[in-house]
């Protein structure tokens, strides 16, 4: 009985939890099939998103890629343009460099051991050769040491005369001589072997006492020192592109003093310019004023200026370009001097610029023409260009008293061929 009790006992304490509960085994494997079925459904739904994200962006994707393979394309493209072009503006500056070296286009003339040896010549047609005799046909031969004295003395001429305007100023009755500066051997030694430097120089570094020779107070007479009428052209050339630098009136007494002379001289003795001469020339206007004050105006003073000098020098005029207001000065000082073929022929050139020019400018140079009516001098076939040109490029600035002596100017002074035109041209303005 007690046994039986136990035994119930036993089976009383088994609870309906307990009866229902599964094996450990079987319960893992239901889990894991419902799972399995849960896992299956999330991948088949991921799938298809997938699927559809895939073709969306796979899409958007290759049009990205285009677009960037288009931009570094173009890219491409345009780098190779941007070389190409500057591959043909190099190709045109070295194309103007050797227009330059031509003969029958510009006048130029190469050597035939070093092309260094270059020289720059204008080309005189049969229309040209009837104008020298309106220039100086006794050629002269110019010593480049006398000439550069005698610029040194008009300028120390010119400084005295200043200093004694301001001593007078501040004291009246008291004069005080400038005593010339007398350097030390030394000095002169220095300057001297400068000076065989310079006259076999012609590429490369250059001496230090060459670069500070600006710094100086009385560079002209260190200058001097060096025998600048053995200099080769490459050193002219060196020492106008050193002088570009400095100040307007160390320029000015640059051109003037050395510059002016060894071109003269190089024209006179070889009838031709050398093409580190010729560049030196261009490099000079680029200080217009300096330009103008020490070389044209000075030449224009001369009176025996060759026909190939003013050539020459006009042809630079032509080519370079200058600032108008420049060009406006040059043209008024130019018609206040008295006439000559040079000054005519500098006149002619900047009138053909075609600069728009101030009134002051345009009246000085009608006045100049018309002063001509009560002068009885031969002119040339350079003075009647330049009043066609004068007339075509600016007669609609002209006044009405203006056209009036302008056309009477054509009857004293003709030119079968150039004055009809002045005066139909003329007439349209006074119509």
């Amino acid at each position: 009985m007690k046994g039986q009790r136990k035994h119930r006992a036993v089976e009383g304490n088994e609870t309906p939890a307990s009866k229902s509960r599964l094996p450990l085994e079987k319960e893992m494997e239901e889990a894991q099939k419902t799972h399995k079925s849960v896992r299956v459904k999330s991948k088949k739904v991921e799938k298809q998103d997938e699927a559809v994200l895939n073709e969306q962006e796979s899409k958007k994707i290759v049009k990205s890629a285009m677009k960037q393979l288009k931009e570094e394309k173009d890219a491409m493209e345009e780098e190779k343009v941007n070389e190409h072009q500057q591959i043909e503006e190099l190709e045109q500056d070295e194309a103007q460099m050797m227009e330059m070296e031509d003969l029958e286009s510009d006048g130029f003339e190469d050597s035939e051991d070093d092309k260094d040896n270059e020289e720059y010549d204008v080309n005189i047609d049969e229309e040209t050769k009837k104008l020298l005799s309106a220039f100086s046909q006794d050629v002269q031969v110019v010593d480049v040491n006398t000439m550069i004295s005698q610029q040194y003395e008009d300028i120390k001429k010119e400084e005295k005369k200043e200093k004694q305007k301001e001593q007078n100023n501040q004291i009246e009755g008291k004069e005080k001589t400038i005593k010339e500066k007398v350097y030390p051997q030394k000095v002169k030694k220095i300057f001297e072997e400068l000076g065989t430097f310079l006259s076999h120089y012609h590429v490369g570094k250059l001496p230090r006492v060459f670069k500070l020779l600006p710094s100086f107070e009385e560079w002209i007479p260190l200058l001097q020192m060096t025998n600048p009428s053995q200099w080769t052209p490459h050193s002219l050339f060196a020492a106008t592109r050193l002088f570009l630098h400095t100040t307007n009136s160390e320029t000015e007494q640059f051109f003037k003093v050395f510059l002016y002379p060894i071109i003269r001289h190089s024209i006179h003795q070889n009838k031709k310019l050398h093409f580190q001469e010729y560049l030196a020339l261009k490099k000079a206007v680029y200080r217009p004023q300096a330009f103008f004050k020490g070389l044209i105006f000075p030449l224009c003073q001369e009176k025996d200026v060759t026909l190939k000098e003013a050539t020459i020098i006009a042809s630079i005029l032509h080519k370079v370009s200058i600032p108008s207001k420049h060009s406006a000065v040059a043209l008024y000082k130019l018609s206040t001097m008295e006439y000559n073929s040079t000054q005519a022929l500098f006149l002619k050139t900047l009138l053909d610029k075609k600069y728009s020019l101030p009134y002051a400018a345009l009246d000085a140079v009608a006045n100049y023409y018309i002063g001509f009516i009560d002068k009885k001098v031969d002119t040339p076939l350079l003075w009647h260009q330049g009043l066609l040109v004068f007339v075509q490029r600016y007669s609609k600035d002209f006044k009405p008293q203006q056209v009036q002596q302008l056309l009477r100017l054509c009857q004293v002074h003709r030119h079968h061929a150039i004055t009809p035109l002045v005066i139909v041209q003329l007439q349209k303005q006074k119509d």
